[in-house]
């Protein structure tokens, strides 16, 4: 018990309370491994996790799924930062928004997928950091 509360501190230390909710909150709908990713920003030592968030191990390439899109910025003492602007690309699918600021550390948008089955790349850039995931499209 001691082992699993020591790594659950290292762990909320790492990525925030905030992280570690959001982590445990929706772990359940992930069901796809590839869609969380991080990159650190060494100049200004901060932190970009991205996420994909859709029920299955992928979307149907239907020109309607959809999946929100989680952008997260952190310090080294796990302090969420407000106003960082966060660029997001996307292929094989759309964006409701190309260009996000956090808030409380995080910010939100919806991918929607193409009608072309394949795999999809959300990619997120920050000063130097970027990161991307990986979303699965296909046909049913």
């Amino acid at each position: 018990m001691k082992n699993t509360k020591d790594t659950l501190k290292k762990f909320k230390k790492q990525i925030g309370l905030l992280g570690l909710i959001a982590f445990l909150a929706f772990l359940p709908a992930c069901g796809n491994p590839d869609t969380t990713s991080m990159a650190s920003s060494g100049a200004s030592d901060r932190t970009l996790g991205l996420s994909a968030v859709y029920n299955g191990v992928s979307l149907p390439a239907d020109g309607t799924s959809q999946a929100t899109i989680m952008v997260e910025v952190w310090d080294s003492t796990g302090t969420y930062i407000d106003g960082v602007t966060v660029n997001l690309t996307a292929s094989l699918g759309k964006l409701t928004s190309s260009s996000l600021t956090t808030s409380n550390g995080v910010a939100t948008t919806t991918f929607t997928a193409g009608s072309v089955a394949g795999t999809a790349a959300v990619n997120a850039t920050m000063e130097n950091a970027s990161t991307s995931v990986k979303i699965v499209l296909g046909t049913f």
